[in-house]
């Protein structure tokens, strides 16, 4: 006989007043998985400005342009899977393209206030 009693609940497995499963815990993505989908945007926001612009001019530059993206994405990943985890299904895709509004205003936010500062 154990000390501690067997769960009771719902059938299906369900927490009562839950949203999902009780042994999975949280549905939805990973914070990984939000990460490598916003990692997306700042891939490619580096590709264009060295198209557009060339090689930073030292490498000072080129770590400040790094720090800004690698700011920018992780908030942008923390927002994007706070969002997300209550889904239970997303493609790698729809968390791309759901990140990409929250990296772009941090982008925005980050460039207002390195004019400023």
């Amino acid at each position: 006989m154990s000390a501690f009693p067997p769960p009771t609940g719902p059938a299906d497995g369900r927490v009562p007043g839950g949203s999902g499963p009780a042994a999975a815990g949280r549905s939805g993505p990973s914070y990984g998985r939000a990460l490598l989908a916003t990692l997306v945007w700042p891939a490619l926001n580096l590709v264009a400005l060295f198209a557009l612009l060339g090689a930073p001019g030292s490498p000072r530059a080129g770590g400040e342009i790094t720090g800004s993206l690698l700011l920018s994405s992780l908030l942008a990943a923390l927002i994007t899977w706070r969002v997300a985890r209550r889904v239970t299904t997303r493609s790698f895709w729809q968390l791309a393209l759901l990140a990409l509004p929250f990296y772009l205003v941090l982008r925005l936010l980050g460039a207002v206030g390195g004019a400023a500062g």
